[in-house]
């Protein structure tokens, strides 16, 4: 059975020499997902044009999704993953980055103002003016993240 690695280089083949041991391979494109949650990550590796780049964490304004693709947003670039969105949604710090709505998370020290809306909705404008909206669903969660 192949499992995907997510932790801090340190660590990471510490977790893969004792997931082989047990019979298990690595692979990034892997089904299984083993996720050390105690790690800080600080670099993600996205793709753009077949090349493969480690982005910092705190230079992502929001991550999105079209279907099954997966978009990094930074301040004035874009990158794509082979993640799921939950899977981001795990593995990024949850005091720094929120669900927003179904297809987006954002980065929570990338919010330039927000405007409450009828229906327990918000619209967010981050520090790159792009605006999106946090839906009824993740309204909670989002008052409760960034502490409103």
């Amino acid at each position: 059975m192949d499992v995907k690695i997510v932790c801090n280089q340190n660590k990471y083949n510490l977790y893969k020499d004792k997931l082989e041991k047990s019979g298990f391979s690595i692979s990034d494109n892997a089904k299984l997902l083993l996720i050390d949650l105690e790690d800080n990550i600080e670099n993600i590796i996205v793709k753009k044009n077949g090349e493969l780049y480690p982005i910092p964490i705190k230079e992502i304004y929001y991550i999105e999704s079209f279907g099954r693709e997966i978009v990094i947003h930074l301040k004035n670039n874009s990158f794509t993953s082979s993640n799921k969105l939950y899977q981001f949604e795990l593995t990024l710090s949850r005091d720094k980055f929120v669900r927003i709505n179904k297809s987006q998370i954002i980065n929570v020290s990338k919010i330039k103002k927000i405007k409450p809306l009828i229906n327990y909705r918000m619209k967010v404008t981050l520090a790159n003016d792009i605006i999106t909206y946090v839906s009824r669903n993740y309204y909670q969660a989002f008052k409760y993240i960034i502490g409103i």
